[in-house]
């Protein structure tokens, strides 16, 4: 959480790894349309996001629910970035929107990188 709160003696710090998704989104969104000073806390969302496509990595074309909480998390960063790119503290906002976006369409459309076994060759034919 930002400075923001804590002036006020008032301090969340939301433990996003322990989140559902459907938690996860929920609190997203909430977060959005929250005060300026909560979309810091969208950033940090983003870097669990991260997390949890690369734990599920190619698996992700199987997730539903996660790439719909991507794609949430990428619009909400790439609006705050968009209204907020003059505030200093924006700074490592862009570096979370291309490593979610790299890792969505690796994960999404690509494959592992899988060497071709070549079948053994039968003797005698």
């Amino acid at each position: 959480m930002n400075d923001y709160f804590k002036e006020d003696g008032y301090e969340l710090v939301i433990d996003f790894p322990s989140c559902s998704i459907p938690e996860m989104m929920d609190i997203i969104g909430l977060l959005y349309i929250g005060p300026r000073a909560c979309h810091e806390d969208i950033i940090i969302a983003g870097n669990d996001i991260i997390r949890r496509m690369d734990k599920v990595g190619y698996g992700l074309k199987g997730n539903p629910d996660l790439i719909k909480l991507v794609k949430k998390t990428f619009k909400c960063l790439n609006k705050i970035y968009e209204d907020e790119k003059c505030q200093t503290k924006m700074d490592g906002i862009y570096t979370i929107i291309m490593t979610i976006y790299k890792k969505y369409e690796d994960y999404k459309t690509g494959s592992p990188n899988i060497t071709p076994v070549q079948s053994p060759k039968i003797e005698g034919k």
